[in-house]
């Protein structure tokens, strides 16, 4: 089985404020394209210090398990044993 290295294209409307934003980002930091810029951006964003143990705080919260929360002792203390007032 081969690897391919295959390159996608897509199509990116912006709007124009943010395309002079990202040409001016362009010039101060000598890249050859606003693309390149975007890549970077998205490498960034979603590949570099990704989280591969899965302790991320990402995306929606869990939802609660009502029942293991009224198994508990004491459902509203904190960790140190105060009581949590209602």
């Amino acid at each position: 089985m081969t690897v391919s290295n295959a390159k996608r294209r897509i199509f990116l409307t912006i709007p124009e404020r943010m395309f002079k934003i990202l040409e001016n980002e362009r010039e101060k930091y000598v890249y050859d394209s606003v693309q390149e810029l975007i890549l970077e951006a998205v490498r960034d964003k979603y590949l570099r210090g990704r989280d591969v143990k899965g302790n991320s705080k990402r995306g929606r919260p869990k939802k609660l398990n009502i029942a293991k929360g009224l198994a508990l002792k004491e459902p509203f203390s904190k960790k140190d044993g105060e009581p949590i007032e209602l």
